[in-house]
């Protein structure tokens, strides 16, 4: 079976991050695998001609303009203008392409269509639900305006793409195959139909050996004291709480504990967290670094609102780190268990500083077991078995 997978970005962002581990995972495991970008990436040798990067900003502009002219927040996901790349596919000799952005910056829906080959669209975000409308209910509520018409157009465009028999559509996590299963059929009991089954499986991401093989330790043993390593991927983003981080840093230092934050902050935050005596800011790390610290910390701990299956949670989780965060999107998928984590049911700082509290020693030292419930779900061979099955 050859694999040739398509992606915005060979590096940037979590789809290029688990779509290059994907395609490496394949190529150890002597699968013939092929990875072909729009952007290149150190690790990319195959990307798209230049005029087709030309035509995708051109599509970009446009679509700002209708946003701009509808003044409305929506977002541009009804692509149904060609890109070309379709024309670039078919020079490639595979049996299943492997699709891990869908947009007007890189292939169209009836480009994707139009292929005989078989599909596998991996949804690590919910454009194939319609657009931003699983985060807004005021968006929802919209029914008038010409972004609104576009999106719905895209929405049945979308339906027929998926009940088409050569498409499969990849959920990394059970709360994404909600989602999709919600937009695509009206009535529960079609949920678990050998159609819906064969549509929508549910296939985590991988977590290369590189990981799993790392070595780590407790961060108590260094320093003394517990350990926490917080994430700042966005501090402007709602969804990744980057407005919960500075509530979270005044409530932890009444705590004794040591809290490392990474991310690239902005001036403000940065100059209030360095008033902290237990808070060390790290600035943005290398995938590399990021790991090395995690390997060294007790706790992880997860601001976001919104997350399909946070690729930094199972990296953390693989080098043996107890995770703290809130009970949605796949995190509960990645938590099963007590001695896993911790996730709190409601949107509270002061709820995840009190379940840190609530941490013990023991289920700190746990480290062998979490990194074993990562192996065996995540691995290269775990997650290339169920691939496979697909086909």
């Amino acid at each position: 079976m050859k694999y040739l997978h398509l992606s915005l970005s060979a590096d940037k962002g979590g789809a290029a991050i688990s779509a290059m581990r994907l395609h490496e995972s394949m190529l150890d495991n002597r699968m013939d695998s092929v990875f072909l970008s729009l952007k290149a990436g150190p690790d990319s040798d195959k990307v798209l001609p230049r005029i087709i990067f030309c035509i995708q900003k051109l599509y970009f502009l446009f679509f700002r303009l209708f946003q701009c002219a509808d003044k409305k927040d929506s977002i541009r996901s009804f692509n149904v203008l060609p890109t070309g790349v379709s024309r670039v596919l078919n020079k490639y000799n595979y049996d299943v392409l492997v699709v891990h952005w869908v947009g007007a910056e890189l292939v169209s829906l009836g480009e994707l269509s139009s292929l005989k080959k078989r599909v596998y669209v991996v949804a690590h975000d919910l454009w194939w639900v319609g657009g931003c409308s699983h985060i807004s209910e005021k968006f929802q509520a919209k029914n008038r305006g010409v972004m609104y018409c576009f999106e719905r157009y895209s929405a049945k465009i979308k339906r027929e793409l998926l009940m088409s028999k050569n498409v499969t559509v990849i959920a990394p996590s059970d709360w994404m195959r909600q989602k999709l299963l919600d937009c695509y059929y009206s009535d529960s009991a079609q949920f678990e139909s050998p159609e819906a089954c064969r549509l929508f499986p549910t296939i985590p991401n991988i977590i290369p050996y590189s990981i799993l093989d790392c070595p780590s330790t407790l961060g108590r043993v260094s320093c003394g004291r517990t350990v926490i390593i917080l994430g700042a991927a966005d501090v402007n983003s709602w969804h990744k709480g980057g407005d919960l981080i500075l509530a979270f840093l005044t409530m932890m230092n009444r705590v004794d504990c040591y809290v490392k934050i990474f991310g690239a902050l902005d001036k403000f935050i940065n100059d209030k967290a360095l008033l902290f005596e237990n808070v060390e800011v790290l600035g943005e790390l290398s995938n590399k670094s990021l790991i090395s610290c995690l390997s060294e910390a007790d706790i992880y701990v997860s601001l976001s609102r919104v997350d399909n299956l946070p690729n930094v949670v199972l990296e953390a989780l693989a080098v043996g780190c107890y995770i703290v965060g809130f009970k949605v999107g796949g995190m509960p998928n990645i938590i099963t268990n007590n001695k896993l984590g911790l996730l709190s049911n409601t949107i509270d700082v002061g709820n995840l500083v009190w379940l840190i509290d609530r941490v013990g020693a023991g289920v700190l030292q746990s480290r062998a077991y979490r990194r074993q419930h990562v192996r065996k779900t995540y691995s290269p061979e775990a997650v290339l078995q169920q691939i496979e099955l697909l086909s």
